[in-house]
């Protein structure tokens, strides 16, 4: 895990990394590896995060190209008139 904190305690230890769950999927680190922590122990693992990036890429397809704010980017001269 890239790190981790024991339950209730503010404490990094590998025991409790060890301990953690996917906040997604509930499978725990000896069952996907290892898993990254987010704020207030929330954990994700490889799997779910590989899952999220396939329902965002076919959003992203879904919606198009057509759909861009800016054809180009325009300068800051252009963007404080």
């Amino acid at each position: 895990m890239v790190s981790g904190k024991e339950f209730g305690s503010g404490k990094t230890s590998q025991q409790g990394k060890r301990n953690a769950n996917c906040s997604f999927c509930r499978k725990n680190y000896r069952e996907v590896g290892p898993l990254v922590e987010g704020p207030e122990d929330v954990y994700i693992c490889g799997e779910c995060i590989e899952l999220c990036q396939s329902i965002l890429d076919q959003e992203r397809r879904r919606r198009g190209a057509s759909k861009k704010l800016f054809n180009r980017v325009p300068t800051p001269r252009e963007i404080v008139r």
